[in-house]
């Protein structure tokens, strides 16, 4: 049964060894309510691999991370400005982690 569980374990590991996470950051000038907070939030939320979402009515900006394999800040994107957001600014916040980087 250990033995089971540790190439399970192994396989999961090598299956994930590529992907990358994106902290991004999009300002948009519309998201200044709750209301707006809670839309952008739930458009987020419902693309696969987007997760950690955070509004910031106050700076009018909306902070996410996301896994590359599942989807891409155009993606996003897309999504927010179907929803009726434009966007001002996008920002990658951070370094890609995880993966392997060649």
């Amino acid at each position: 049964m250990k033995k089971i569980l540790l190439i399970c374990l192994l396989l999961f590991m090598a299956n994930n060894a590529n992907a990358l996470e994106f902290q991004w950051k999009f300002v948009m000038p519309a998201m200044d309510s709750r209301e707006a907070a809670v839309e952008v939030y739930e458009v987020l939320d419902s693309i696969k691999g987007v997760y950690d979402i955070v509004p910031d009515i106050e700076r009018n900006s909306v902070m996410f991370f996301f896994d590359d394999e599942k989807t891409t800040e155009d993606v996003a994107k897309e999504r927010l400005t179907a929803a009726g957001y434009k966007i001002e600014k996008m920002m990658l916040l951070e370094e890609p982690k995880g993966g392997v980087m060649n």
